[in-house]
């Protein structure tokens, strides 16, 4: 089990860019494994500083899909959409060559899964160097 490392940041632009680094370089470390990443954010105003700092970062974007972890049950176009969140800060500059995989319709009565969810519950790989967690003094 790997053990978290903990990094104090002063903003949460500082913040932003210190977690960006670290997932530039698990994704660049996937690449050249694999030849290709997949990188599975969490939706929500949270993270927006952070995607928008690595949609700036310099990688083979193609190589790279990017899914949600989390949908909330509007559409796509709705301002509380974690899609839309993600076409916003994301999906643009150097980014915008990756590939995105929506998450389709949320399971329903009348559709009671999706391929989606059935393959957000299977998992993804683990990332490659220990759990990092960040936190901001105020």
């Amino acid at each position: 089990m790997n053990t978290p490392t903990w990094h104090l940041s002063t903003s949460g632009a500082e913040q932003a860019w210190a977690l960006a680094q670290a997932i530039v370089c698990d994704l660049q470390r996937a690449l050249h494994e694999r030849g290709a990443a997949h990188l599975a954010v969490s939706g929500g105003r949270s993270p927006a500083l952070l995607l928008e700092t690595l949609s700036r970062s310099p990688l083979p974007w193609s190589r790279i899909t990017i899914s949600l972890v989390d949908e909330r049950c509007v559409p796509p176009t709705s301002p509380d959409s974690n899609e839309a969140l993600i076409r916003r800060h994301l999906l643009h500059r150097a980014a915008a060559q990756a590939h995105f995989s929506p998450p389709g319709p949320a399971p329903s009565p009348q559709r009671p899964t999706s391929s989606y969810w059935v393959w957000a519950r299977t998992g993804i790989p683990r990332p490659c160097s220990p759990t990092i967690r960040f936190w901001t003094q105020r």
